[in-house]
This record gives C-alpha cells, sequence and structure tokens, in this order.
C-alpha cells in the first residue's frame, strides 16, 4: 500500500520496477480522472473512458517522465489526447 508521504515520482520509480505498484496509482487518481471525464460526458462513457485510460497507462507507464510533472496531468492527459 502506498503511504500518504509517496511522491508522484517516487511512486513512478515504484511501478517501474515493480508493475503491480500501479494499482497504487489508480487507487490514488482513479476517483480525479473518473471525475473529470465525467464531468464532459455522460456517467457511462465516463466509466468506460476511466477503465481504458488506466489500461493505457499502465501499458505505457515507461513514457512518464516524472521530471515533466506530476501523474495528475499525465492521467488527466490520456482520455482525450491518447498516452
Amino acid at each position: 500500500m502506498t503511504s500518504v508521504q509517496e511522491t508522484d515520482a517516487s511512486l513512478a520509480e515504484a511501478f517501474q520496477l515493480d508493475p503491480d505498484r500501479f494499482t497504487d496509482v489508480y487507487d490514488r487518481y482513479f476517483d480525479v480522472v473518473y471525475g473529470y471525464i465525467a464531468g464532459r460526458l455522460d456517467t457511462q462513457t465516463a466509466d468506460d473512458l476511466a477503465a481504458e485510460t488506466f489500461t493505457l497507462a499502465f501499458r505505457h507507464r515507461d513514457r512518464f517522465d516524472p521530471g515533466r510533472g506530476a501523474l495528475r496531468p499525465w492521467l488527466l492527459g490520456i482520455p482525450f489526447n491518447g498516452s
């Protein structure tokens, strides 16, 4: 489980070494991503697109560069811009 103190950068480092740690990204940001999408589209589409967002994020987790920012903006860019 992710500690409250863990930064996005340290979490990214952790999931690069242990892909199972990506679950912590999901736990931390699913509600944010879902809310962002649901605020722009209907809830059924938001359910599907939020799930697809995390699927793509996991598949392309090696593309996340913590030097360019936090996980939240990276994740929020995926539903409408791709990975």
